[in-house]
């Protein structure tokens, strides 16, 4: 009876050991996948209609509308999966005669950031991700501000922290952000048939 017993324990603590290691597995996959999918996904140009800024999303994440805001300078598309939210969004803020340090400093307190890295004519914040002055668990923000005029153009990545390994591309495309729509190369057939890039 008691090899029985010694027998069936056994058995359960291998199942269980077993249903761990798979769910482990399954959750660093998923991430994996995501990578795979955003490292090889076209990137599609949105151009806001009044400010005329444009931002670079991958193909995959959907527009949506953000009951919240009504501003027009507001650009918001989204991925939501059983495990992630990962949200991108250019907008616009008036600075009000602020220089770039003071604007920096400014946003840098409103946001909680805890990195900020200046370049001329803008800055990049990041740190944990706060709404409505509460902090939200495993999320943080990366967002680039460039001045323009009597605005900061803003270009924002809000991601799970266990997510930020994969996504290398999203943060290299707000990085080289630019607030104007990128040229684009038009091919022309010459006679010989060979193609040759003509900037617009």
């Amino acid at each position: 009876m008691r090899k029985a017993i010694f027998t069936f324990i056994a058995i359960v603590l291998v199942a269980m050991g077993i249903y761990g290691y798979h769910s482990c597995n399954t959750r660093k996959s998923e991430i994996e996948v995501f990578e795979r999918t955003i490292t090889y996904a076209d990137m599609t140009e949105y151009i806001n209609d009044v400010y005329g800024f444009a931002i670079r999303v991958p193909s995959f994440f959907s527009e949506e509308a953000d009951s919240l805001r009504d501003e027009k300078g507001h650009l918001r598309f989204g991925y939501h999966d059983e495990g992630a939210n990962i949200v991108l969004e250019g907008y616009v803020i008036y600075h009000q005669g602020q220089d770039n340090e003071s604007g920096m400093d400014s946003l840098a307190g409103v946001l909680h950031a805890t990195s900020q890295k200046p370049f001329k004519g803008g800055f990049i914040l990041s740190g944990p991700h706060y709404e409505d002055g509460r902090y939200v668990d495993g999320y943080s923000f990366y967002t680039k501000y460039v001045r323009s005029g009597k605005v900061w153009f803003a270009y924002s990545l809000l991601y799970p922290d266990r997510y930020k390994e994969a996504l290398s591309r999203l943060f290299q495309e707000i990085d080289e952000w630019q607030i104007w729509e990128r040229p684009r190369l038009q091919f022309k057939q010459a006679v010989d048939q060979t193609p040759r890039a003509l900037s617009e």
